[in-house]
C-alpha cells in the first residue's frame, strides 16, 4: 500500500509537469493562456503529489521514529 501511494504521488507530479508543458506549447502557438484552469491543471496535482510523497517517503526509507512522526504530524 505504501508503494502505491508513492507511485500515485509521482504520477501526480508528472501530470502537473505535463500540464505545464502543454500550456506552454499552446501559448507558443498563439493561444491565450487560461488562468482559471491553470491552478487545477498544474498546481493542485503538484501539491497533492509532493504531499503524498513527503508523507510516505520517510517511512519507506526507514527513517528514525522521531523524523517519521514529525513528517506525519506536519503533512496532515
Amino acid at each position: 500500500m505504501d508503494w502505491s501511494v508513492l507511485a500515485l504521488g509521482c504520477a501526480l507530479v508528472l501530470t502537473s509537469l505535463g500540464g505545464w508543458w502543454w500550456e506552454r506549447t499552446k501559448v507558443q502557438k498563439g493561444a491565450r493562456p487560461d488562468r482559471s484552469r491553470r491552478f487545477f491543471a498544474s498546481w493542485l496535482p503538484l501539491l497533492m503529489g509532493v504531499e503524498s510523497i513527503g508523507a510516505k517517503l520517510p517511512h519507506l526509507l526507514h527513517a528514525p521514529y522521531s523524523v517519521a512522526m514529525i513528517v506525519a504530524a506536519t503533512s496532515y
